[in-house]
């Protein structure tokens, strides 16, 4: 069964406190109300009311309450559900593609007809209602084509041949993570250079090649050390990193720990969690 894209949908006016962090999710935050400061990999934010956060899984980002009540609908989104559920690959691009202008804070134009999108969607979500999976992910779409409309420069849309080749090497790696792959053999099949390629990937995704094939395999990796009890080494050879050393050696340098003390971290806080609710 396909997994569902929304994982968690909220309206919430509690004050959070999320020091620097990052998830194997997409996050989107609406502010209705009140402020916050959005440290988003290095970048600063100040979020105010008609704000809406864009989040891409896995980017480290920190948020501090700046004006309060702090009120606001968040989203928590798995990204690779989102195409397989028929979200058109385009829209869904606004939450990978981090090219040179791009902002993760928006002040919308028209906020109200996102809100009220949102407001639609936590009902869905928190009544469910027959068909609200459909419902809600319809409204999903029709908000990303409401950003789309404000701010078409966010998407990616391959207008010319080279952000064609672009588009497909991108959805190549991430149809094809867990594989050997040669940026270069790719180059050819499109006849251009390996630097042409990278120079072109990086200016419009906001990667090279390489970093977004192993940004990518981290994703997968990561969750597999989220959902299951798989060895490092099976899960290291299952999102196509050549060895364990290989895997452990850049999950420590993107998270700070290996991939065994975050696993183990991760079940001993569920295992923690789960007394406490008891």
């Amino acid at each position: 069964m396909e997994a569902f894209p929304i994982i968690r949908m909220k309206y919430a006016e509690d004050e959070p406190a999320l020091s620097n962090h990052t998830h194997p999710a997409c996050e989107l935050i609406f502010v209705k109300q009140g402020a916050a400061r959005i440290t988003i990999g290095g970048r600063e934010y100040e979020a105010g009311p008609g704000s809406l956060v864009l989040l891409g899984a896995l980017e480290q980002h920190e948020l501090t309450v700046t004006a309060r009540p702090y009120v606001r609908y968040f989203c928590i989104l798995s990204p690779q559900a989102l195409e397989q559920r028929g979200i058109d690959p385009a829209l869904a691009t606004v939450f990978k593609n981090r090219p040179y202008h791009f902002s993760h804070c928006l002040k919308l134009k028209h906020p109200e007809a996102v809100e009220t999108l949102l407001r639609q969607m936590e009902q869905e979500y928190a009544n469910r209602a027959p068909y609200a999976d459909q419902m809600m992910l319809d409204l999903l779409e029709a908000l990303l084509i409401c950003l789309y409309r404000e701010s078409p420069e966010h998407f990616f849309r391959p207008e010319t041949a080279m952000a064609t080749k672009v588009w497909e090497v991108q959805r190549y790696l991430e149809a094809h993570y867990a594989e050997s792959v040669s940026i270069a053999a790719l180059a050819a099949e499109r006849y251009v250079s390996p630097d042409h390629l990278a120079r072109s990937f990086k200016e419009l995704t906001g990667y090279s090649p390489k970093q977004y094939l192993s940004e990518n395999r981290l994703l997968h990796g990561r969750q597999m050390l989220l959902q299951t009890g798989l060895p490092v080494g099976t899960v290291a050879f299952r999102c196509g990193f050549p060895d364990t050393n290989n895997f452990i050696r850049t999950f420590k340098r993107r998270y700070g720990v290996t991939p065994k003390q975050f696993q183990q971290s991760h079940f001993s806080d569920s295992h923690h969690t789960a007394n406490e609710q008891k």
